[in-house]
């Protein structure tokens, strides 16, 4: 829903940018709501239902590059929440995410998709939040068919 923009609220990935860029751990994308992790304490963060909901599994392992994995948010009752939060794993050994981080997707391998994970690893990045100095935005987004 979040990729095609029928969500609640018709939210979409198109026009979030990259909040934040751990070199050699993760790319994190997908602020639908625009605060990075500051929606998490305000209720303001937004997912294809709406908002914040509990998180799934974890059972896919975080072993392979170009993993695709929800951020996470904490609820005040300490269970773990995801929302339109996302992150993506360059290094095929990001067993520290495991147990931590519901796994979804995966970067398609056939196309320049990890070139582009590769370039935005490099990006220069400012405060102990390692938010971009340059701003990243999703031009498009949708489901390829």
């Amino acid at each position: 829903a979040l990729c095609e923009g029928t969500g609640t609220g018709s939210a979409s990935y198109k026009g979030s940018s990259v909040f934040r860029v751990i070199d050699g751990q993760n790319v994190g994308l997908g602020d639908i709501a625009g605060k990075g992790d500051k929606c998490v304490k305000s209720g303001t963060c937004v997912s294809a239902f709406g908002g914040p909901f509990l998180a799934e599994t974890y059972s896919i392992s975080h072993s392979v590059s170009g993993l695709v994995s929800m951020a996470r948010g904490l609820t005040t009752e300490g269970e773990t929440t995801v929302d339109s939060r996302i992150f993506i794993t360059p290094a095929a050994d990001a067993k520290w995410a495991d147990g931590r981080y519901v796994a979804f997707g995966r970067l398609n391998q056939k196309d320049d998709s990890m070139q582009l994970l590769e370039r935005l690893q490099k990006l220069e990045v400012q405060g102990a939040k390692n938010i971009p100095k340059k701003t990243v935005i999703i031009g498009e987004s949708g489901i390829i068919r």
